[in-house]
């Protein structure tokens, strides 16, 4: 109530102010990453499983995920379950948007080659988005009388920050075992005279991807031919 003037009636008046408060979306990216099967064999298939996870509180826009492959593997095929993948060494998949608590998945395959045997295969990556711009604004009428009443929105606009130190994950270990393949031969005459020497060679040889160690031999003889000698080749 503003007082009144000498001779006039009293009058009301009423005054508003507005207030916008930008409220800053944020977004945490976690990532996940399992290999199978561990150990693996030269020359078999390795799979890599990477999860993104917005863990929010807001939605995530322009998530990607950089996983450089530990050397001596192949690479086979990169499949995201949105968005797309490229790269040989280095997988890059763009997985677009991300809304709080979604997740989207990375499934790389690889062959570990002949120089990985007997390794443990290293694979590391990391991810990166940011958050979606939001708007937000709040605003209040203020009446010269002390009471509120609540006013429209309009105009503001929220900030925009990246993804909380981005994300990452574990680095997946895989052992990558040799499984040696051999291959024997035994060469001798096909009769003897009895009383005369008979003599075998046998020859053994790795046919495998990776060398074969602590290689022993087995050869049952008859009993009418008793051992008399078997040097083996340097």
């Amino acid at each position: 109530m503003i007082g009144a003037l000498a001779g006039c009636p009293p009058s009301k008046s009423t005054s508003a102010a507005t207030v916008t408060t930008a409220v800053a979306a944020t977004a945490d990216l976690g990532l996940a990453k399992a290999d199978a099967p561990d150990p693996v064999l030269v020359g078999g298939t390795l799979t890599y499983t990477i999860t993104a996870t917005n863990h929010g509180p807001s939605p995530a826009t322009g998530v990607s995920v950089n996983d450089p492959l530990p050397a001596n593997v192949t690479l086979v095929s990169a499949t995201p379950s949105q968005g797309s993948c490229s790269g040989t060494t280095t997988v890059t998949c763009a997985l677009g948007a991300l809304a709080n608590g979604a997740r989207a998945t990375v499934t790389i395959t690889v062959i570990p080659t002949a120089a990985a045997g007997g390794t443990t295969l290293t694979n590391s990556g990391d991810g990166d988005g940011r958050p979606a711009r939001r708007r937000q604004p709040r605003q209040q009428r203020h009446r010269q009388d002390g009471g509120q009443q609540p006013g429209r929105a309009g105009g503001g606009g929220a900030a925009e920050a990246h993804a909380a130190g981005g994300g990452s994950g574990r680095a997946s270990q895989a052992p990558v075992c040799v499984r040696p393949t051999l291959a024997g031969r035994i060469v001798g005459p096909r009769a003897v005279v009895a009383g005369q020497r008979l003599t075998m060679l046998i020859t053994v040889r790795s046919v495998g991807v990776g060398p074969a160690r602590s290689v022993v031999v087995t050869e049952r003889l008859p009993s009418a031919a008793p051992l008399r000698s078997a040097p083996r080749s340097p």
